[in-house]
This record gives structure tokens, C-alpha cells and sequence, in this order.
């Protein structure tokens, strides 16, 4: 699957909402974009997300697509890009189910967090409420889920 970049200008986030094929809210944040002449941006290999994007409203409007890439396998570790640009990489959310509940790979607590907002919408979970760790491994026990961070 080809990865997307999509980009905006001139927004310190632009939050946007697509659903996804069971008709649920798919949350779309846009990263970056502090300064006025800087962009926010968000990529992802996702074909709902990419197919959402591209058919909502906002899309040449408020946002665009970019770039697309093709990822092909490398042997070795790339470097980082420069720090003059700043790229925002969709996180890897690999769900395996193990026998005491669901084990989920993601790349650090906010993708944790941002799972479970978008798993457990009836606990009415936030950023905020699961910042604390009691709190997170609370939500956590509640849902059934146990994180294994991959960063």
C-alpha cells in the first residue's frame, strides 16, 4: 500500500473527521503547523483513511494531498530526517489476541490513549482524564487491553 502525506497550511492543528466502514468517527489530526508559514501534516498507509480524506469535504479546500510513496523494503535503518523538517509517520497499531485479553502493539502511551478514545467510545475517555498513569492502567483493566510499546 502506497503511503499518503497529506498537508495544510498556516494551522496550528486541523482536526477532521472520516468514518470508517462500520460508520464510526475516525478522528484525523494534523501535526505540526505552529508558525504561519510552517504546514501541518499527516500520512498514513490506511486505504479507509486515504479513501475518507480524499471524498470529505475539506480535501483542496482545507487540506491536499502531498506526496505519495511507495515503501519498499531496506536492509538497513534509515536516518532521521532533518530537524528543519518535521514529519509526522502514522503509528503501527498491530492488535493480537492473546488468552488474557488483547495485547496491542502502538509506538508510545498518546497512541495508547488514542486507541482507547477510539475502542472504548462509551467510557468517554480523554487525553486529560488518562494523562495520569493510575488512570491509564485503570482505562486499560477496564477495556481488557495491555499496550506494548514499540518506541
Amino acid at each position: 500500500m502506497a503511503k499518503k502525506t497529506y498537508k495544510t497550511f498556516s494551522l496550528k492543528k486541523l482536526y477532521t473527521y472520516i468514518r470508517n466502514e462500520a460508520g464510526e468517527k475516525v478522528p484525523i489530526v494534523f501535526q505540526g503547523g505552529i508558525q504561519v508559514d510552517s504546514t501541518a501534516i499527516f500520512s498514513t498507509t490506511s486505504e479507509m483513511i486515504q479513501k475518507g480524506l480524499e471524498s470529505a469535504p475539506g480535501f483542496n479546500r482545507d487540506y491536499y494531498l502531498e506526496s505519495v510513496r511507495e515503501d519498499t523494503p531496506t536492509a538497513a535503518p534509515t536516518k532521521a530526517p532533518a530537524a528543519k523538517e518535521e514529519v509526522v509517520e502514522e503509528p503501527v497499531v498491530e492488535e493480537k489476541v492473546a488468552d488474557n485479553g488483547n495485547v496491542v502493539e502502538v509506538s508510545d502511551k498518546n497512541d495508547a490513549i488514542e486507541w482507547l478514545k477510539e475502542h472504548c467510545p462509551d467510557k468517554g475517555y480523554t487525553a486529560v482524564k488518562l494523562h495520569a498513569k493510575a488512570a491509564f492502567d485503570a482505562a486499560c483493566k477496564e477495556c481488557g487491553v495491555e499496550f506494548k510499546f514499540t518506541a
